[in-house]
């Protein structure tokens, strides 16, 4: 199945209440709508057919009824106050239940009355740890990050023994179980951390992909959210340039072999790398060779391979002899292959 909204391919989320990347609701067949939110749904029938004040305020009555009871439903409200934005309702009920789930200076901040009351209604579910509606309070209010993360952080202790920060080389299963935040908040919690790696496995885990298995992410909000890479032939130059400058040679890799995804010209940035690219492969050789030739053997961005490797010998004729040697394993991978399936390939994560 695909995300409606991100179109992120969501291979095993039939358990999924929300998707894991952007937050837009999923799976709404398989979930029994409660008493209050069937009749707000027979209300808001109505308004398809002629929208009456009085209507709207009898769906609101029953979805503001379904939300107190259970804010799992709050995604359904926040899409019927979408639909309708200049209806104003009242949320003094709503925000006398989670005012003392922060403190009064943190409300203030998340719950800002000039707000559209969509925006204010997630904030809503945002505290009572609803997952859709935390992933769509961090999309409609990019600003908040760090407080979000901070009530996340929270959140994950909650109830739960501090444990013991752990080594650097700890594997990821180990990190992923110190987490006790719900499956689909666990992959932006760890973008809003900045680390990716764990945000990618975080979301092979809630679709139910094994760590060591691929996925197929071919959606801009998956590129930038679970692996950093920015669609942007600009970004993704100034991106390479920080990977080298940190010393981080799988990240500058994908940004080197992966392609743009809002751009007519899929693999633009290959026209613009950075100055410091060649010197730096040559500096780090081995690594470079050793990880490319892991890339290929797990088909992956076999495409992009070939076009980077290509551009980096015509440019840099020093660097001729590497890049021959990976090409040549490359063509061993794609030869007699059909092209949409190498295409596929750079869409490939493991």
């Amino acid at each position: 199945m695909h995300c409606e909204q991100c179109k992120t391919r969501i291979a095993g989320g039939m358990s999924l209440t929300c998707c894991p990347v952007c937050g837009s609701l999923i799976n709404e067949k398989t979930r029994k709508p409660s008493f209050e939110r069937t009749w707000a749904m027979m209300s808001e029938d109505s308004l398809k057919r002629k929208v009456d004040p009085k209507i709207l305020n009898e769906a609101w009555n029953w979805y503001e009824k379904a939300i107190l009871n259970d804010p799992s439903e709050t995604g359904f409200v926040v899409r019927f106050l979408q639909a309708y934005p200049s209806f104003q309702p009242d949320l003094n009920a709503l925000k006398s239940k989670v005012q003392g789930k922060v403190s009064p200076e943190e409300f203030d901040c998340l719950w800002q009355a000039g707000q559209p009351i969509w925006k204010q209604v997630l904030v809503y579910g945002l505290l009572l740890e609803d997952p859709a509606s935390t992933i769509q309070l961090i999309n409609a209010r990019p600003e908040l990050g760090a407080e979000i993360l901070a009530l996340l952080e929270t959140q994950n202790h909650k109830g739960h023994e501090l444990l013991p920060e752990l080594p650097e080389e700890a594997d990821l299963q180990s990190r992923l179980a110190q987490v006790h935040l719900p499956v689909e908040v666990q992959p932006v919690y760890f973008w809003l951390k900045g680390e990716y790696s764990l945000a990618l496995a975080a979301f092979k885990t809630a679709t139910h992909v094994d760590l060591k298995d691929a996925v197929l992410l071919e959606s801009p909000t998956a590129f930038e959210r679970l692996l950093n890479l920015a669609n942007d032939s600009a970004k993704r130059v100034e991106q390479m340039e920080k990977a080298t400058t940190d010393n981080q040679m799988d990240h500058l890799l994908d940004l080197l072999y992966r392609p743009l995804l809002d751009n007519e010209n899929a693999f633009a940035h290959l026209y613009q790398l950075p100055a410091s690219l060649p010197g730096y492969l040559m500096e780090h050789k081995q690594e470079w060779q050793d990880r490319t030739l892991d890339t290929i053997e797990k088909d992956q961005a076999l495409r992009g391979i070939h076009l980077a490797l290509q551009t980096l010998r015509n440019q840099n004729p020093n660097l001729a002899s590497e890049c021959d040697h990976l090409l040549e394993k490359q063509y061993e991978k794609a030869y007699l292959r059909p092209f949409k399936e190498i295409e596929k390939t750079d869409f490939r994560f493991v």
